[in-house]
């Protein structure tokens, strides 16, 4: 049987480690996304009648909580800058602009623009002000992505052009047997 001591020990011991955990995690912002069903519906669990959960709203959210020291107030054009990929490759890109130190900004994706974009796929999150970025939330599988121009592109234009006037300065003879 414990002690008094060794309770006070205990319960000091466990108010430390939660002080510590606590103030590890002190992010300037938090991301998290999360479903929508029938199962939101609190006539779900408590078995009443409710017409909403025979055409129930589905879809995904995706929530952005900042909490950010007051000097970042100070910044000019305070904002997040929310960029969302969708399971049906489609990117969005959402700005909103930052006025308190506290808030939180919710991303609904609902019933046909749910089942037609497929769901959040990925997205970052970046807290912009006075052109710099003060803080930055990647979800796990988020990467840049690498940018291939197509052949109506100006680049491609020039390469095409390029070995065009290669292979008219020097032409390749196929009927070679070093080849």
């Amino acid at each position: 049987m414990l002690g008094l001591s060794d309770l006070m020990k205990e319960k000091f011991s466990w108010l430390l480690i939660s002080f510590l955990l606590y103030s590890c995690s002190n992010s300037p912002l938090t991301v998290q996304t999360d479903y929508l069903s029938h199962k939101d519906l609190a006539s779900y669990y408590v078995d009443t009648p409710d017409p909403r959960q025979n055409f129930p709203t589905i879809g995904q959210r995706l929530i952005v909580s900042w909490s950010i020291p007051k000097s970042y107030l100070a910044y000019e054009n305070l904002h997040l800058c929310v960029t969302i990929r969708f399971r049906n490759r489609e990117e969005v890109i959402e700005i909103f602009d930052i006025l308190q130190t506290r808030g939180t900004y919710v991303f609904t994706l609902l019933n046909n623009d749910f089942i037609a974009k497929k769901g959040i796929l990925t997205y970052k999150v970046d807290l912009i002000g006075s052109g710099l970025i003060l803080a930055e939330w990647r979800h796990k599988i988020w990467t840049d992505l690498i940018l291939i121009h197509h052949e109506d592109d100006s680049v491609m234009q020039d390469v095409k052009k390029d070995l065009e006037e290669y292979e008219d300065e020097y032409p390749i003879d196929w009927h070679d047997e070093a080849l």
